[in-house]
């Protein structure tokens, strides 16, 4: 396989254990390990849904039980990436922007700049942003093994920071 066919999106399958057919859980993902989550209960899987290789547009996220096709939670207007389950299984935090059709330059540093953490329940209803400053860019949310805390990257133009906030959002400390 080629890179650009890889840099442009793969499908995805999911392989029993106990043995039969592979089954297709998205037509086309990205090979990042940070675009891929398992619940805490090791049953479902979240993932961004979406391929090409630009993370401007085209990039959703999916829940998939392992039994067909992932289930869309994304607003198709929005481009959302870096899914992370909760320790109890009840919230998915992830990073999210408008949707912007671009490939890069000043349009794409435009959009990613919008990027902020967000949390949804795993069925993709009660959407919250948790972070909204307009001078930084989050990404990458981890939570805390006890769930209280979120953990995640602060970009502030092209310096990138730890910080870390309630679940709720509040509390932030770099």
């Amino acid at each position: 396989p080629s890179a650009s066919a890889a840099a442009d999106g793969w499908p995805l399958f999911a392989l029993p254990l106990a043995g039969g057919a592979p089954v297709k859980i998205s037509e086309r993902v990205l090979r990042a390990r940070d675009f891929l989550s398992w619940a805490p209960a090791g049953h479902d899987l979240a993932l961004v849904d979406g391929g090409d290789r630009s993370t401007w547009h085209g990039k959703h996220l999916a829940v998939s039980d392992l039994s067909g096709l992932a289930q869309l939670r994304s607003d198709p207007s929005r481009a959302d990436l870096f899914p992370a389950w909760s320790p109890d299984g009840r919230s998915i935090a992830y990073t999210s922007a408008p949707a912007v059709a671009t490939y890069g330059g000043d349009e794409g540093k435009r959009a990613a700049a919008q990027r902020r953490i967000w949390l949804m329940n795993p069925d993709g209803s009660g959407k919250r942003r948790l972070t909204s400053d307009p001078n930084y860019r989050d990404e990458r949310p981890q939570w805390s093994r006890d769930g209280a805390f979120i953990l995640f990257d602060r970009f502030q133009d092209e310096q990138m920071q730890l910080w870390l906030m309630r679940s709720d959002g509040s509390g932030l400390v770099q």
